[in-house]
């Protein structure tokens, strides 16, 4: 089998910019990830298939269909896992603390657990006229990281000003970036807010500065407002408009502390109710307390939101030649006239086998008559070309769809292209 080196304009280094899009309907507490529905477990009831809610992603996509098994009462655990065996290298998980590591003696193992998952987060923040601002508004700790990052967009609109925004009313949407990539692609982020199925309000990026402008519904007298922001390369959405959207409707948004009715209070929709399912408590994680009855959710209102994001896959786009007079013989045995004997001939005086240079090699060239037979000519067909690194070892194949016959007068070039 010949080995070709690629010459200095064989190779071109090349990256790919995709913008996949990406969507989330919420309704009645459930998160949905671009229309799908998460899929039962075959095994096992009460179980999903890759082991997260509906409207998450599985990061590596492991354990599969898993489960843990039990016998005689005792769970073994299938379900694969990371871990480390504590030695001199000091080496740990970034979520065990340095004092927590130290407990651990030499040849202990420190297990995690998969599958590891992501998704789409609202955090509701109220102002400090609420009563429930000293559990829902007073910490800020995710707002308050992203304050040098406003006021460094400030320069694209006013908007991004953090100003008041620690005692403002307002709800944060944070986007992990596994959905989006290396940023979302400006112009397309759209925000839609529905009422028993009738859209009453949406908010687009139109200006593609950052700014969440209400355009719909039309004729609408709040279209042109600005709603909130997005920040593209960090993955979040701010929404800060608190006007009406429908006043004929009211839903149970607002939290009321304990022991006032100890549910919700009714409200108009307004945008800084988008995606209003759950409760932030004060350190912002999202938990409804215990007393909040589970009767007054919100269930009239869905939210969507739809963007584009940023991926770049770089690409590797490789040239293989098979010039002419090369690349025209096999070492296959159909590759000769079948029925040939002393294939290999034994040398007494060497003690070694040696192929028979007397054999012929089939003909295989095609007449258009039944006789005679055409002319010989030397050919072979490509059907594989295979990708070594510089130890030979092979990395990658090439099949072609249908193989390409190869004579001693015809050339090719093979454009190959991997992405990684």
């Amino acid at each position: 089998m010949p080995y070709y080196k690629f010459g200095p304009n064989d190779i071109f280094h090349n990256r790919i910019e995709a913008h996949p899009s990406c969507e989330f309907l919420i309704h009645d507490r459930k998160l949905y990830y671009n229309g799908r529905m998460p899929e039962p477990a075959k095994q096992e009831s009460g179980r999903l298939v890759n082991h997260v809610p509906s409207g998450h992603l599985s990061l590596y996509e492991l354990n599969v269909d898993r489960r843990e098994s039990e016998h005689d009462g005792v769970i073994a655990p299938t379900m694969s896992y990371p871990f480390i065996t504590k030695d001199g290298s000091a080496t740990s998980f970034k979520t065990v603390s340095q004092t927590t590591f130290q407990s651990f003696g030499y040849g202990d193992v420190l297990t995690g657990s998969y599958p590891l998952s992501a998704s789409l987060s609202v955090e509701r923040y109220v102002d400090p006229t609420d009563e429930y601002y000293d559990v829902c508004g007073k910490n800020r700790p995710r707002l308050l990281a992203l304050k040098n990052t406003l006021n460094h967009y400030a320069t694209m609109s006013p908007h991004f000003l953090f100003g008041d925004k620690m005692t403002e009313d307002l709800s944060l949407i944070s986007i992990p970036s596994i959905f989006y990539g290396s940023s979302i692609e400006k112009g397309t982020v759209s925000l839609k807010y529905y009422i028993t199925g009738d859209l009453v309000g949406e908010l687009s990026d139109i200006n593609k500065n950052g700014e969440l402008v209400q355009v719909g519904p039309e004729g609408n007298e709040n279209n042109g407002k600005v709603a909130g922001i997005v920040l593209y390369n960090e993955g979040f959405v701010i929404i800060t408009g608190s006007w009406s959207l429908d006043d004929t409707t009211e839903e149970r948004y607002r939290y009321c502390p304990e022991p006032i009715n100890a549910g919700r209070e009714f409200d108009n929709p307004r945008w800084i109710y988008w995606g209003t399912q759950g409760f932030n408590d004060a350190d912002g994680n999202s938990a409804d307390p215990e007393w909040l009855d589970p009767t007054t959710n919100v269930i009239s209102s869905s939210f969507y939101l739809s963007f584009n994001g940023t991926s770049y896959i770089p690409t590797l786009t490789m040239l293989a030649h098979a010039k002419k007079g090369e690349l025209n013989h096999s070492n296959n045995p159909t590759y000769l006239t079948f029925g040939q004997k002393n294939a290999r001939l034994y040398s007494e005086e060497t003690k070694t086998y040696s192929e028979n240079d007397k054999l012929e090699i089939a003909n295989t060239t095609q007449s258009p008559y039944p006789d005679p037979e055409a002319i010989f000519e030397k050919q072979t067909w490509i059907s594989k070309i295979g990708i070594y690194d510089k130890d030979k070892n092979l990395i990658a194949i090439a099949k072609l769809a249908s193989p390409i016959r190869k004579t001693e007068e015809r050339e090719f070039t093979f454009k190959l292209k991997m992405d990684f």
